[in-house]
């Protein structure tokens, strides 16, 4: 294997320890072992070594600390490294140093492991294109290299780090270049939605669930003009759903329950051409379901439960050849004819001892044969 260029052994039953050998192959470039069993310290040969361009270690048993020892020799003119990933192992400990002297790093994922501490101070933002450290116990604030990108990251997700309490200015910036991807869920943000989010037209992803940010959404959030996925659920969010909204005409996702939002469905909801899942489920929200929604020809899922909604459910809403999800429990005063075309979907929640909607006689019988259906796998 002396001329050996890619070894991919992904996704297998490989256990047991790396072993050393494939280092002293001075062709291969890429390595992916990533999906099997293999346990021990990360090699520090391996991940330092000057040849490799691509290493994917991920999914494994990894454990221990990342680190390269005080006697290992560096030649950064020579690095070739664009991808590593680790992530989904059991490493722990502090980011390693090793991350701040990679000149050539492109592509870095920390994902699933339980790295700590702050990130270091000398890692080189300015080559980095993708990030990803979800699921760790990262602290601190993000790295004040980030306004100084000249490559602008196109996706910053941190997912259940612990970091600061509210969002940092700079890292704001990264957002203004390119089509971006930012997902901060599952912290501790309490400053409410920043209304530098509606400064960034390549802001597609804001993805901002289970923290508690408390304040209003901004009716701003219109000016981001390409955005696609606006989840904001469990966040402490008050007020009403902005009108605005209907502005976004890529939205794909929005998804804003489990909040204390008041007040009616924005008929102008019913623009949303895109618009696939709408989630206001858990809140204080009053008034009737617009019959607007049912311009929204794209609509899978419509989720509703535990409001305050009444009046008649509206019979235009059978034109949601698309819909697979309606769930309307929990609301008060809620009544009416469910129309029989919608009593075959994947998931109907309609029961619940405030309500009052109520099926025909055929919608019943459809019902009834789609949940046996459902049980016996016809």
């Amino acid at each position: 294997m002396t001329s050996l260029v890619t070894l991919d052994m992904r996704r297998n039953e490989i256990s047991g320890t790396f072993p050393l050998d494939f280092d002293k192959i001075e062709t291969l470039a890429t390595m992916l072992i990533d999906h099997n069993r293999i346990t021990g310290s990360l090699p520090e040969v391996t991940l330092a070594v000057t040849r490799k361009q691509t290493i994917s270690f991920s999914h494994n048993q990894f454990s221990g600390n990342v680190a390269v020892s005080s006697d290992f020799i560096f030649d950064p003119g020579s690095f070739r490294l664009q991808h590593i990933d680790v992530s989904y192992n059991l490493l722990s400990g502090p980011i390693s140093a090793l991350f701040g002297i990679l000149p050539s790093f492109r592509h870095l994922d920390l994902s699933g492991n339980f790295f700590i501490g702050p990130f270091p101070s000398s890692v080189a933002w300015d080559n980095i294109e993708f990030l990803a450290a979800a699921n760790n116990m990262l602290t601190g604030t993000v790295p004040v290299g980030y306004p100084t990108l000249s490559t602008f990251l196109p996706l910053f997700k941190l997912r259940s780090c612990v970091l600061l309490r509210q969002f940092p200015t700079v890292m704001l910036n990264i957002l203004k270049s390119t089509p971006a991807h930012f997902n901060m869920s599952y912290n501790q943000f309490t400053e409410g939605i920043p209304e530098e989010f509606c400064d960034y037209p390549e802001l597609e992803f804001l993805i901002l669930s289970n923290n508690p940010l408390g304040s209003t959404i901004p009716s701003c959030l219109n000016e981001a003009k390409k955005l696609r996925d606006l989840e904001c659920h469990n966040c402490s969010l008050t007020g009403r759903v902005p009108e605005e909204i209907g502005d976004l005409n890529d939205l794909a996702i929005f998804d804003v329950a489990g909040n204390s939002l008041f007040g009616t469905i924005p008929t102008e909801l019913g623009e949303l051409l895109a618009l696939q899942h709408l989630k206001l489920q858990d809140n204080s929200m009053i008034g009737t379901i617009p019959t607007q929604l049912a311009n929204v020809g794209n609509l899978v899922t419509l989720n509703l439960t535990n409001n305050a909604f009444s009046g008649s459910f509206p019979i235009e809403l059978e034109s949601l050849v698309k819909l697979e999800s309606l769930l309307l429990a929990g609301n008060l005063g809620l009544g009416g004819d469910i129309p029989q075309d919608l009593c075959g979907l994947n998931t109907l929640e309609l029961l619940a001892e405030d309500m009052d909607v109520t099926l025909d006689a055929a919608a019943a019988v459809t019902l009834l044969q789609s949940a046996v259906d459902s049980t016996t796998g016809l």
